[in-house]
């Protein structure tokens, strides 16, 4: 590998991990309000978010949707419209027409044609995990096997819970006249057991789809965020999630939050936000830009000298040349021109005699690069047992001391 190949691959490495990290901590515990207005909201983990409006017409976009993209894929007026879910590679809709009630499903990126079943109770909300899909209403729950095509419900009669999420492999409900959440197996095995973590809220709406890491609840004036033993109050910016089942969501592969509000923002009643930075994937990115680095200099073997000098040279010339032009076009003053050439060939012959030259370039960047791994462990270690003001000052006092060494270095390098 010569110079010019090594700055190259040393550089979009550096770049890679810089970009990736500012990435990840943009969007950590800030709601943003993408333009969309909804009344409920499912999102998939193949990354497509699913809703429809008051006026029964559904829309659905590819994730951060930030770019206002959001597709009109059906208007299913005069049908009434009573709930919608998403799978990684399904979507299901439940709504009435003509008295009756149906479920229709397709493809969750939008390219496939709609199916419709008839259900065979006046079910009013549905709730998907890994491999069912459930339907309650008229005091009774059912689930079938997904894509439930062949109408095979097994249906549980009396039974008055109102599911309000689902999750990997349990479905989550509340009980009539009683407060907290309840849930059970995929396929009821083992009874409605409490969700001690939510015992004593009055939960209207629920987003279980990455229980296996984080459920999100709202009631009639707050927002939670529950692991598996405690939930926590979440700053929603003053916004409430609408009090009906659907209107939170969050996706279970990138942990998106998504929330159809009571009031809208600028923007609509749509507002996301990252739940929490993966720091497995975190670290397997930054590892593996790492092991590139070190590839990249390992491989010039006992070459390293020369080679670092050579690119130190290279970068040299290219400012003196870059410098050059931009003096022979200055008025035609080749006087002065001459004396920038002259001064930039001694800075050219110093850089291929000192080695180290190419070396300290580098200085700013893993300045800066410790830095943001700095705020990355913060956010990930102190983020939940410091209030939120102090992880951030801690945050810009980090940041703003590795810029100032960073900018230092780079005037003194």
């Amino acid at each position: 590998m010569n110079g010019d190949q090594l700055l190259k691959s040393f550089t979009g490495s550096t770049t890679g991990v810089l970009g990736y990290l500012q990435k990840q901590l943009a969007g950590f515990g800030l709601w943003i309000n993408p333009p969309g207005t909804l009344v409920k909201v499912s999102t998939s983990a193949s990354g497509y978010i699913w809703g429809y409006t008051r006026a029964g017409t559904i829309y659905s976009c590819r994730e951060p949707c930030t770019d206002g993209g959001w597709k009109t894929v059906l208007d299913t007026a005069p049908a009434t419209m009573l709930d919608i879910v998403t799978d990684s590679t399904e979507v299901y809709i439940l709504y009435t027409s003509s008295g009756n009630t149906y479920l229709s499903r397709a493809p969750v990126d939008g390219s496939g044609e709609w199916s419709m079943t008839e259900v065979p109770f006046a079910a009013t909300s549905l709730a998907v995990t890994n491999g069912y899909l459930w339907a309650s209403g008229d005091s009774k729950t059912a689930f079938c096997g997904k894509p439930c095509t062949t109408g095979n419900w097994k249906v549980q009669d009396p039974d008055t819970h109102m599911l309000v999420s689902g999750g990997a492999s349990s479905v989550y409900a509340t009980t009539p006249g009683e407060l907290g959440i309840v849930r059970t197996d995929e396929t009821a095995q083992s009874g409605w057991t409490p969700v001690h973590s939510l015992d004593g809220l009055a939960i209207d709406s629920l987003a279980a789809e990455a229980d296996n890491t984080v459920v999100y609840g709202a009631d009639s004036s707050k927002l939670y965020r529950c692991d598996q033993t405690s939930c926590s109050t979440i700053d929603s910016q003053g916004y409430v999630p609408l009090p009906t089942k659907g209107s939170i969501s969050v996706n279970p592969s990138t942990k998106n939050v998504w929330m159809a509000t009571a009031s809208s923002g600028t923007n609509g009643n749509l507002f996301s936000r990252l739940d929490a930075p993966d720091s497995s994937t975190i670290l397997n990115t930054v590892t593996e830009f790492d092991t590139q680095r070190d590839n990249d200099f390992n491989s010039l073997g006992n070459a390293l000298q020369v080679q670092t000098a050579q690119v130190a040279s290279h970068m040299a010339k290219e400012e003196a040349y870059s410098a050059v032009k931009n003096a022979l076009g200055a008025m035609g003053d080749t006087s002065s021109s001459n004396q920038e050439i002259e001064l930039l060939k001694r800075k050219i012959g110093y850089a291929q005699r000192v080695d180290s030259a190419y070396a300290s370039r580098l200085i700013p960047l893993t300045i800066l690069l410790v830095a943001l791994c700095s705020v990355v462990l913060i956010y990930l270690v102190a983020g939940w047992l410091l209030p939120t003001w102090a992880t951030m000052g801690s945050a810009f006092v980090i940041l703003a001391a590795g810029f100032g060494l960073a900018i230092y270095f780079s005037r003194t390098t």
